[in-house]
């Protein structure tokens, strides 16, 4: 699964690195080295043609929920993304990149989870595929604003994350950026290779303190590596 994010790195220079422009909500965003869910997250979207950084909640809403108060799933399947029905309209029509410095998984021993720290091994900003939706509040439910969600895609684990979990998002290589967000142009081969767990040699990992367990803590620290 993915539960945890590190965004660091400035919008402004996102923008830049991901060749977007200016989107919804992107200004609120907050970044940070210890992101949880349900806070709003950098994404960048396919709009008119050229690509928008955007402001999206962390937890998906689908478009037909009666409310917003049901289940939002942070995490969807790669393996089934397409065929469930809460997902399957956004996996077609509306992928989304999210940006991130790394991010964080946690190992069981015993009655402990540890965690460790990932990210690229040349340590420079990278994209997960995610999914994303546009919900509005219907006559009489409370919510007056559109809510627009996201979840992040997840694969089986590659050779980096299988010592600590069996699961790890999904990471979109630069190359296929463009394809990730052409929705339904996309190619099933070319779909298909991305939907595959992500080069394990060019990542790297380390453990890091229980501080980062806590939400509420941030900051660079958190990243210090400890012994393995």
């Amino acid at each position: 699964m993915c539960g945890r994010i590190d965004l660091h790195t400035p919008a402004a220079e996102i923008a830049r690195l991901f060749h977007a422009g200016p989107g919804f909500d992107a200004a609120a965003v907050k970044g940070g080295w210890n992101i949880a869910p349900a806070r709003r997250i950098l994404a960048v979207i396919a709009a008119d043609g050229a690509r928008a950084l955007v402001g999206l909640s962390w937890g998906f809403l689908a478009r037909w929920a009666r409310d917003a108060s049901g289940p939002k799933p942070i995490n969807a399947r790669a393996e089934t993304v397409f065929a469930r029905p809460m997902f399957r309209d956004g996996a077609r029509r509306r992928r989304c990149l999210i940006p991130v410095d790394g991010f964080y998984e946690w190992k069981r021993e015993g009655g402990r989870r540890l965690p460790y720290y990932f990210r690229l091994a040349d340590g420079v900003p990278f994209a997960l595929g995610g999914i994303w939706e546009s919900w509005s509040p219907r006559d009489g439910d409370g919510q007056r604003e559109a809510l627009h969600t996201c979840a992040i895609l997840t694969t089986a684990a590659n050779e980096r994350m299988a010592p600590v979990h069996d699961r790890m998002p999904l990471v979109i290589g630069p190359s296929d950026h463009e394809r990730w967000l052409a929705g339904e142009a996309t190619g099933d081969e070319d779909l298909a290779r991305m939907l595959r767990p992500y080069d394990g040699s060019r990542m790297v990992r380390w453990r890091v303190g229980e501080r980062v367990n806590h939400a509420a803590n941030d900051g660079a620290e958190l990243l210090r590596p400890l012994p393995d």
